[in-house]
């Protein structure tokens, strides 16, 4: 199980937590994506679910693990919106229910990826970060600062978290061409020329 958060809103983690995920289902495995941020939930969007019911009516006990998990047509690949709107998200996540929750899909699922809410905005990553094996930060290049970087990775190593890396987002790669230590036009016309194809 993996969980994606950021330092700041904006940084696309939605958007990279669901594409990893399809990603990984579209090689056979069966893969669940949780949206577990539910102040400003994106999954149920990306993946075209509207209201349907999700994490936040499962931790309540108004619906079931079934009712929640939604299939996508032709794929390994389920989605657990984050449900209706709730009044004390941080209160619902720190509960007994997501331990259960990952017990019961770890069964299931060959991957679980989790979409949270930014670790510097509200404790919401924190509290779930200690169910899950690995955490990724996705940081949105030449824009995030590295003092907020360092300053979110402290935080979820403080809370026991295990950092798997840093994903580079919305990444100009005619400005990180210029990092490269040799020949960076060629690796620029080489990475055009194959993403073209």
């Amino acid at each position: 199980s993996i969980l994606i958060t950021s330092a700041y809103p904006g940084e696309g983690k939605s958007t990279v937590a669901a594409c990893f995920a399809r990603a990984v289902a579209d090689q056979g495995l069966r893969v669940a994506i949780i949206d577990a941020d539910l102040r400003r939930p994106q999954i149920a969007k990306i993946f075209g679910l509207g209201d349907k019911p999700g994490l936040s009516d499962l931790l309540l006990r108004q619906a079931s693990l079934q009712d929640v998990l939604h299939a996508e047509k032709g794929a390994t690949l389920c989605v657990i919106p984050s449900g209706s709107k709730k009044s004390a998200p941080a209160n619902l996540l720190a509960g007994d229910g997501l331990s259960s929750l990952f017990a019961k899909l770890s069964e299931h699922f060959d991957l679980i990826v989790v979409d949270t809410p930014p670790v510097l905005v509200v404790s919401d990553a924190l509290l779930v970060c200690r169910h899950v094996d690995s955490t990724a930060m996705i940081v949105r290049w030449n824009d995030t600062g590295r003092e907020d970087v360092l300053k979110g990775v402290r935080q979820l190593r403080e809370v026991g978290a295990n950092i798997r890396g840093i994903i580079l987002n919305v990444v100009k790669m005619r400005d990180y061409a210029g990092y490269s230590y040799s020949k960076p036009n060629a690796y620029m016309r080489a990475y055009s020329r194959y993403y073209r194809s």
